[in-house]
């Protein structure tokens, strides 16, 4: 008992819904395609998911029945900020980069791509681990300096895409992969990389490094370890310091790896992981996939020619306001006509029920001004009668609402009950006493009964059987 109080004293309730304040401000991207992409194009978006990891919808499968209203409404509460959407065309595969929830936009054409498990093919040591995919990637934009608005914009685009760095908080042990947009001026493109980050130290030979290892190497056929430590002494201690002394820099922070300590000396190296492409940057629109455009680097327009374009838009826009106004109104005006006329019609019911007795007048609502007009009237007929006639109007006396009109209501009417008749539950048809023709209560005396029974009074002659033998039936 003693070690299970001290087990649920030292557990803490941790708050798993609630969202830490350094993750509130994190970008988080929706990656899907609009049209088939075939095999090849799916593999590729599948490929970009992986890049945008951890911050995005890894198993997001959208419907052709989906629209792009339908993903912003998700994304809101989500905290969505940035969609990708992959479509294909007769000249390729493009992508669009939108801005969650009003823009801007970047309509990008993918002029060549390889995928991750082409580039893995291609070495001979893969280097893509699921622990990489753990913690979101650097940035890095090459060569975005150029004149024109419209590459300083593609850039900060590309820049919101990624979570900021906070240089006196980052844990060097948690950034893996690097991702570069690098600007080609000749060819007007974009090109994308995404590499894999290996730190090695610097001044150490193979067979060290071999036996810093968790696993320990084959020393059998050595009689001493310094045998197997100066085998190798001349070779390079690495492939990263092949490459000279540019890429040795000082480690401020212990990282993983044997020899990877604080304020020495190490090699970094890049590996790339994949995908790659070279992106063309087509159009640039203000808003989420509509809207203005910025920039458009197959259509050139004079200034005359954009204001007109302009105009033309603001009249769509105004169009589209003045119909969504008049949709709302008419909808506010049907519902206020449904509801008058459930008023109408509770109070006729109401009203009705007066006027057959099945419901007393301190029954009903006072405040309804439907039925107090209604028994009104009924009041101005009766008072009708009297001036006419002379004499008050008989008990029971019904008037019509339509043209002042009197009649007598029906006495007896039908139960609504198969197999009982009007007059009550014996069967009998009460006989008022200005008809004594009708005196007798017997079915036999009703006119239309008794042709029916003539009718079926024919003799039908029978062979007697039993004790009726020598009787005749009928």
């Amino acid at each position: 008992r003693e070690k299970w109080t001290a087990i649920s004293m030292a557990r803490k309730k941790k708050r798993t819904h609630v969202v830490p304040d350094d993750e509130k401000n994190i970008p988080r991207s929706m990656v899907l395609n609009r049209t088939t992409l075939g095999h090849a194009g799916t593999a590729l978006m599948v490929d970009f998911r992986q890049v945008m990891e951890p911050y995005t919808s890894s198993k997001l499968k959208a419907r052709k029945s989906n629209t792009l209203k339908d993903f912003v409404h998700v994304a809101g509460p989500l905290g969505v900020t940035h969609l990708v959407l992959f479509s294909r065309t007769d000249l390729g595969i493009n992508i669009k980069l939108s801005r969650l929830p009003r823009g801007p936009t970047l309509s990008l054409r993918v002029e060549k791509y390889s995928l991750m498990r082409d580039i893995a093919a291609s070495q001979k040591v893969s280097t893509n681990h699921a622990s990489f995919f753990e913690s979101p990637s650097l940035l890095v934009l090459n060569n975005f300096n150029q004149p024109g608005n419209h590459l300083k914009l593609a850039a900060r685009v590309l820049q919101n895409m990624f979570p900021s760095i906070k240089v006196e908080k980052v844990q060097l042990s948690n950034i893996n992969r690097v991702t570069i947009f690098h600007y080609n001026q000749e060819e007007d493109t974009i090109e994308f990389r995404h590499f894999s980050i290996r730190v090695r130290p610097v001044g150490l030979s193979r067979s060290v490094k071999s036996v810093l290892k968790t696993q320990v190497p084959d020393l059998s056929q050595y009689d001493d370890i310094s045998d197997f430590v100066l085998q190798n002494a001349d070779g390079y201690e690495s492939d990263a310091e092949v490459m000279g002394q540019e890429n040795h820099v000082v480690l401020p922070q212990t990282m993983a790896g044997a020899g990877n300590e604080a304020s020495k000396k190490s090699a970094i190296k890049l590996m790339e992981i994949g995908p790659r492409m070279d992106l063309k940057l087509l159009k640039i629109e203000e808003g989420l996939c509509d809207g203005k455009v910025l920039f458009h680097s197959l259509i050139s327009k004079s200034k005359e020619e954009e204001k007109e374009t302009e105009r033309m838009r603001q009249i769509k826009m105004t169009l589209r306001a003045r119909r969504r106004q008049e949709q709302e109104e008419n909808v506010k005006r049907k519902e206020e006509e449904k509801e008058s006329n459930k008023k109408k019609s509770i109070a006729g019911q109401r009203a009705k029920a007066l006027r057959e007795g099945k419901i007393v007048p301190e029954d009903v609502n006072t405040d309804d001004t439907t039925v107090n007009e209604n028994v009104e009237e009924e009041d101005d007929d009766a008072e009708y009668y009297r001036q006419e006639v002379g004499e008050e109007p008989p008990e029971g006396m019904m008037f019509s609402k339509h043209g002042g009109k009197m009649h007598k209501p029906k006495r007896f009417g039908n139960t609504g009950k198969r197999g009982r008749r009007p007059g009550g539950r014996d069967g009998k048809r009460p006989q008022s006493s200005s008809s004594p023709k009708n005196s007798s209560n017997k079915r036999g005396n009703d006119q239309p009964h008794a042709k029916k029974s003539k009718k079926f009074s024919m003799s039908v002659p029978m062979k007697a059987s039993g004790k009726h033998r020598g009787k005749k039936s009928k």
